[in-house]
């Protein structure tokens, strides 16, 4: 299930906020969120520019782009409206303590009622980049999430979530035999099934059924309604 909705709720701060956005929705390293500056943010083309500087690198050195999502500009824009005068940082220097990262998100994660993560951004950013994959091709998610070898992609950063399951169990894979399937069975010769012996029908049974207002068309339910419960 989606917890990133519970632990927005529960953030402390805008910081907080930011922080979770970029992991989340754009794969940043959680060095990259915290030293993300706003002349870094395209806002005409919708992305963000991960580079290095004089007093600090990206891993591998390597530069690239990455997509805004339409979660995350709106997120951004409202950081950027509220953000001081002459602020250069998305996420203000001082506004979360680097060393205790862990400490404190396990903090947030108690508010929210969501099970801790062992490793928090990591685990944001691995959500995104399973997004990503299910829906581009691995050389774009590779670019993106910023791996210098695709096999670090498909081997530690995808997985299988909750959704695809769902997904899985609403397709149908081919209508033709569904068809065939679901098609009445012919009745029997002779066989009306207007007539009913009566007689043949146990009492404790009629009354049971006369109590509960049970009928046919909601007796017989498919097993899989019955201990349905709802992430």
């Amino acid at each position: 299930m989606e917890t990133t909705p519970k632990l927005y709720m529960a953030a402390p701060s805008p910081a907080w906020k930011n922080l979770f956005g970029l992991a989340r929705w754009a794969a940043l390293r959680r060095e990259e969120t915290l030293n993300l500056q706003w002349h870094q943010v395209d806002w005409k083309n919708n992305r963000l520019q991960i580079i290095s500087r004089q007093d600090w690198e990206v891993k591998d050195k390597d530069p690239r782009m990455v997509p805004i999502c339409m979660d995350l500009q709106e997120l951004l824009m409202e950081a950027f409206e509220q953000a001081p005068a002459g602020e250069n940082y998305v996420i203000p220097k001082g506004c979360i303590n680097v060393k205790n990262v862990w400490r404190d998100f396990g903090i947030i994660c108690k508010r929210a009622e969501v099970a801790r993560y062992a490793k928090p951004i990591h685990s944001l950013r691995k959500s995104c980049i399973t997004d990503w994959a299910s829906q581009f091709p691995m050389h774009v998610v590779q670019e993106w999430a910023g791996h210098s070898d695709i096999d670090t992609t498909n081997q530690y950063y995808l997985k299988v979530s909750e959704l695809e399951y769902q997904k899985a169990a609403k397709l149908r894979m081919c209508p033709e035999v569904t068809k065939l399937v679901t098609k009445p069975a012919p009745k029997e010769p002779g066989f009306d099934e207007n007539e009913k012996s009566e007689s043949n029908a146990s009492p404790d049974i009629q009354d049971t059924n006369e109590e509960s207002g049970r009928t046919d068309s909601n007796r017989r339910r498919p097993a899989w309604e019955y201990g349905r419960t709802r992430i």
